[in-house]
Formats: structure tokens, C-alpha cells, sequence
């Protein structure tokens, strides 16, 4: 082999192996130890240099001043069960909503937050879980002024305890928000359904989060963060007293206006990350189960109307609503086959199901299109001929 033709070829491997070492050392300049690229002045301009990021004092506990029968702020019967609704204090700092965390171990880092569609379309579930989380807590903190027992050890000791049906819960809260839309007295509200909460923080936190990041050196605090969606809840214990004297009881929040927040969070305990960090606690002035008042306020359950349909042919049918129903009502769907109870008659004899559903509508014409929608389910059913309805309004 020639000098020359050496020379060419061993320059060729030179430039060969200086390509392969600006490759790799590029990818060590760009990415730091968690694969994201630092602020070099170029880009990144959403990348915040942290300052000092301490630990939020998560699920504060604050208890309510009033106590005894005065803790009771409103009460109502309904169908002979009797409600009372019992303010314990504020929850504040509960966890609403989170993204990942990220543990920052001393080196050079950049925690960042993307924002993607399935980031978006997971807010719920997350929501969801951490509202669970923040009762858990409610109902693990809240004890007994006098016995120092929990919350829930002193009523269940003292009271048999039996569930109520969410059929008889949800009418009487629907009849007791009619009265305190109705009324002129100020310190009563609505009861707010954990659902609607949910759906409240759900709607802030999926339209309200947005791209942005954190450089962390070694100056900074080693442990986890996490950039967070804290808020407040009033919270209360609610009683339903059963006509036999049994007790149903449960904790509810309302989310107090404008107390969304975003922050980031540090915690450098790896056993219980981001867990309640303080020692707060609610108190629960047990002696009011004594002698529970009977409530002033009475609310008389709706009068169910009925109306009859009958199916001949097959396609979709609707049917007529009286003009002395008022809304929003609950409608419940059944189909009838005939000859039920051997008595000739319709009777309540299912063809597929007996009750097909159970909806509450504000206005009429979505009730005609639900019937509308239930009739098309049942053409298919040869003995379903008639259609029972009833209405509660």
C-alpha cells in the first residue's frame, strides 16, 4: 500500500472518530441528568429559575367557633327523616389536582410540566381521587370535644347506624335547594352534591394549566416536587336521623369561592410524599346528639302523577305531559307485558326490565325526548305494549 493511499485512509478514520465524539458530546451539552435541555440563552424561555421552594402546610384543619345545638345551621324533614347539616370548619390547602412529581437528587435538573390531550382528558380521575383523599382525611381528623374519640367511633357507639338510599337523599337535598332558592332567609344554602364539586375543580384544572418549568442546581433542597392545584372546603358533618332513630351520617365540603391555586409543593419525606404534614384536627361537639331539635323547616315529598301510553305498532312513540306539571321532575319509565298477575290486567311485568329510567330533566321537551328514546328501545319487544310514566314534580 502506497504512503499516500494510507495517509488518505487513516485522515478518513480521524474524521470518522471526531463525528462520532461531536455526536455524543452534543447529546451530553443538550441533555442534562433527566434528558431535558438547560436554558443556554437560545430557548427555554419558559424555563423559570426556582428560587427557595418550601413545603405546603397541606390539610390545615381550621374548627368552627360556634358549638353545641348552635352548630346546627340548618335542618329540614323530609318524609319523616330528619337532616341536619353541622359546619366543622374550613379544610384548607386540599389536594385538588397534581401533576407527576420529580425527585431532584442534588445534581442540575429541570422539572417540567406538559400539558397534553390525554393529560387534559385524565383531570377528572385524578380530581376524583384526590376529592376521596381530602374526605378520608376529614373523616380521620375529626374527633370527639369530650371523649377524645374519633368522629365516627362516638356517633357509631352511641347510635345504631343504618344507610339511607340514595333515591330518598338525592329528592330530599332536591326539595331542600327548591325551599332555599325560595327563600328570603340569607343564612341557609343549597347542598352542594359531591358531583358537582368534582366537575367544578375538574373544569378549572383542565382549562387552567398550562406548560412551564423549573431548573433545579445543587443549592437546591434534595427531595421531591410537585407543581400542584391546592383550594379550601367548608366542611360538615351531615346527620340523617331515620324515623326509627337510626343514624345515617356523612362528611361533605363545599369548595370555597376563588380558593383554586396553583403552587409547588416540596417534600423531602419519601415514606408519606405529599401527605397531610400537621397535626390540626376538627372537633365534633358530640353532646348535640342528646337531644337533636326537631326542625322547623318540613318538606313534603312530590305527589307522583301517572300517565299511560299504549304501543301498537312499531317505531318511535312519545307521549303527552299534563300542563300542571312543573320543572325540573323526575321521570320514571317503565314498560308493561300483558296479563300481569293473572289478572287480565297489565299489571308490572317486565318485558326486558322493569323500570328502564329514572332521569331528572329541567324542561319538558327533553322528557318527551327521553320517551322517545325509551320507546325506541322497546319495539324490538313483541309484549311490551304500554308504557307506565311517573312523574314527580
Amino acid at each position: 500500500m502506497s504512503r499516500s493511499l494510507f495517509s488518505r485512509l487513516f485522515n478518513a478514520k480521524k474524521l470518522a472518530y471526531f463525528c462520532t465524539l461531536v455526536v455524543v458530546v452534543g447529546i451530553m451539552v443538550v441533555c442534562d441528568n433527566n434528558g431535558t435541555k438547560p436554558n443556554d440563552g437560545g430557548g427555554d424561555s419558559d424555563i423559570e429559575t426556582s428560587g427557595t421552594v418550601t413545603s405546603v402546610n397541606r390539610f390545615v384543619a381550621e374548627p368552627a367557633q360556634n358549638v353545641g345545638a348552635d352548630k346546627i345551621t340548618q335542618s329540614f324533614t323530609y318524609d319523616g327523616y330528619d337532616f341536619y347539616y353541622i359546619p366543622l370548619g374550613v379544610l384548607r390547602n386540599a389536594l385538588m389536582y397534581s401533576h407527576p412529581a420529580q425527585h431532584h437528587n442534588g445534581m442540575n435538573s429541570i422539572y417540567r410540566i406538559s400539558v397534553t390531550e390525554q393529560i387534559r382528558n385524565s383531570t377528572t380521575e385524578v380530581v376524583t381521587n384526590s376529592h376521596q383523599r381530602a374526605i378520608h382525611i376529614v373523616d380521620e381528623y375529626t374527633w370527639s370535644q369530650n371523649n377524645n374519640f374519633s368522629a365516627n367511633q362516638e356517633i357509631s357507639a352511641r347510635f345504631p347506624i343504618k344507610f339511607i338510599s340514595v333515591g330518598v337523599k338525592a329528592t330530599a337535598e332536591q326539595s331542600w335547594n327548591s325551599h332555599t332558592s325560595n327563600s328570603t332567609v340569607t343564612n341557609i344554602k343549597e347542598i352542594t352534591s359531591s358531583t358537582s364539586t368534582i366537575t367544578r375543580i375538574s373544569e378549572y384544572a383542565r382549562t387552567d394549566m398550562m406548560e412551564r418549568g423549573w431548573r433545579f442546581t445543587e443549592k437546591h433542597p434534595q427531595g421531591y416536587y410537585r407543581y400542584t392545584l391546592f383550594g379550601d372546603f367548608e366542611v360538615y358533618l351531615y346527620l340523617i336521623k331515620h324515623p326509627t332513630g337510626e343514624i345515617h351520617y356523612e362528611f361533605k365540603e363545599e369548595l370555597r369561592e376563588n380558593s383554586l391555586r396553583w403552587r409547588l409543593d416540596f417534600c423531602d419525606n419519601e415514606d408519606a410524599p405529599f401527605e397531610k404534614n400537621n397535626e390540626t384536627r376538627f372537633e365534633f361537639d358530640d353532646s348535640i346528639l342528646d337531644n337533636l331539635p326537631k326542625p322547623e323547616v318540613v318538606l313534603t315529598p312530590p305527589v307522583k302523577k301517572i300517565i299511560t301510553e299504549e304501543f301498537t305498532t312499531t317505531g318511535n312513540h312519545t307521549y303527552t305531559l299534563p300542563t300542571n306539571i312543573t320543572f325540573p321532575a323526575t321521570i320514571e319509565i317503565y314498560a308493561l307485558g300483558a296479563g300481569g298477575g293473572g289478572q287480565g290486567g297489565h299489571g308490572y311485568r317486565p318485558c326486558r326490565r322493569n323500570l328502564v329510567n329514572v332521569c331528572t330533566y329541567p324542561d319538558g321537551t327533553q322528557v318527551l325526548a327521553a320517551a322517545a328514546e325509551v320507546a325506541q328501545q322497546l319495539t324490538s319487544d313483541i309484549m311490551c305494549r304500554e308504557l307506565l310514566v311517573l312523574i314527580s314534580a
